[in-house]
C-alpha cells in the first residue's frame, strides 16, 4: 500500500478539505471495497497522524526506528484489514479517541509477538538524538495514562503542523511568503511587541504595519486550527471544546 509516497490527491487537496470534509469521511472512504479509494483516503491520514503513532509506538515497545516505522504502517494496514474502520462509530464523537482506542488494540494484539521479537534480539535500545522521536529506556512505559497524554500532545502538535501549513500556502500564493517566514515562528507566543521593530526593518514597512499584519496571520491561524480541528469531530458544537483541550495539552 503506497501510504508512505504520492497519493492520488495533493497535499494541498488534503490540507484544504477538498477530498473529505472530515476525518470520519476519510475513514469512511477508507472501508470502502475499492482499494483505490481506500488506499487514497488511509494515505492522508497516515501522513497526518504518522508522528503520534510513531511517537506512540516508540514509547510502549522501545523498538528500533525502522521497527517502530513498521509497526506505525502496520497498525494503518490493520484498521483496513480488519476491517476496524468499517465498524468505526462515528457518534463517539472524536477522531483522536477512536485512532487512540484503535492503537491501544492493535498494541494488544501485537504485544506477545514484539516481546518474543526483542527476546530473539530484533529489537535492541538505540540512540534516537536528533530524530525528534521519545527518549527510550529497556522497559515498557509502567503508566499508560503518561502514554494517552503524550499522544494527545502530539495530536495537538500535528493538528498546529496542519493549520500552519495550510497558511504557509495561502501567504506564498497571496506573495506574502516573506512576511509568513518572518512572523509565523513567533505565532503561538503571548507577548510579541518587542519582535515588530525588528519585522517592520525586514519587511520595510511600519511598525504600525507590521502590528496590523500580525494579527491579521494570527487570526488566521485560528481560523485554519479551528478548521482542522473540527475535521476531527463529529459534532460543530464540539469544536472550541475540543480546541482547549488540546491547547491545554500542548502546554503540559
Amino acid at each position: 500500500m503506497n501510504w508512505t509516497g504520492d497519493t492520488a490527491s495533493t497535499p494541498e487537496e488534503a490540507r484544504s478539505g477538498a477530498f473529505a470534509t472530515t476525518h470520519w469521511s476519510q475513514v469512511m472512504r477508507a472501508g470502502q471495497d475499492d482499494p483505490a479509494a481506500a488506499d487514497a483516503a488511509m494515505g492522508q491520514l497516515y501522513q497526518v497522524y504518522r508522528l503520534p503513532i510513531y511517537n506512540f509506538i516508540c514509547r510502549q515497545y522501545r523498538c528500533t526506528r525502522q521497527d517502530a516505522e513498521d509497526l506505525t504502517q502496520g497498525f494503518f494496514e490493520h484498521l483496513i484489514e480488519k476491517a476496524t474502520v468499517k465498524r468505526a462509530d462515528r457518534e463517539i464523537g472524536k477522531f483522536r479517541n477512536f485512532l487512540l482506542g484503535a492503537l491501544k488494540h492493535f498494541r494488544a494484539n501485537e504485544r506477545d509477538r514484539i516481546l518474543a521479537e526483542k527476546r530473539g534480539g530484533k529489537c535492541k535500545i538505540v540512540s534516537l538524538d536528533g530524530t525528534g522521536a521519545p527518549e527510550m529506556s529497556g522497559q515498557e512505559a509502567p503508566v499508560p495514562v503518561a502514554a494517552d497524554k503524550e499522544f494527545n500532545r502530539d495530536w495537538a502538535f500535528a493538528l498546529v503542523k496542519q493549520a500552519r501549513e495550510q497558511l504557509k500556502d495561502k501567504y506564498t500564493n497571496e506573495g506574502k511568503a516573506l512576511l509568513f517566514a518572518t512572523m509565523e515562528p513567533a505565532i503561538l507566543r503571548e507577548d510579541t511587541r518587542d519582535l515588530y521593530a525588528n519585522w517592520a526593518d525586514i519587511l520595510k514597512v511600519s511598525e504600525e504595519a507590521t502590528a496590523v499584519a500580525f494579527h491579521r496571520l494570527r487570526r488566521r491561524f485560528g481560523e485554519a486550527l479551528r478548521q482542522e480541528v473540527a475535521r476531527t469531530v463529529n459534532d460543530s458544537g464540539d469544536v472550541k471544546e475540543e480546541l482547549r483541550y488540546l491547547l491545554a495539552a500542548m502546554g503540559d
